[in-house]
């Protein structure tokens, strides 16, 4: 992943809401993370599609209508630079 793919997955809309969400509350169905997400839910299944697709979320179908969403490692690590990256400019 280059600097602009970077710049943005971490600039699109409720991108970084989303990775809070799974990594505060484990692994969540689709309707509970649109539900707790401020947007649509056009938006919603984009960037989830958009997070599994780099490899920071898994995406278990388990049925039609249950898909449940997980943070990865990957997504974990992602999220502890953004808070370093903000302790750097608080501080």
């Amino acid at each position: 992943m280059g600097h602009e793919e970077l710049r943005e997955l971490i600039g699109k809309q409720r991108t970084l809401e989303i990775l809070e969400l799974l990594e505060a509350n484990g692994t969540l169905n689709y309707t509970d993370v649109e539900r707790q997400i401020p947007t649509s839910s056009d938006v919603v299944a984009d960037r989830l599609s958009t997070l599994v697709e780099y490899g920071l979320l898994t995406r278990d179908e388990r049925s039609a209508k249950d898909i449940r969403y997980s943070i990865t490692e990957k997504g974990k690590a992602i999220l502890e630079q953004i808070r370093t990256l903000e302790s750097i400019l608080d501080g």
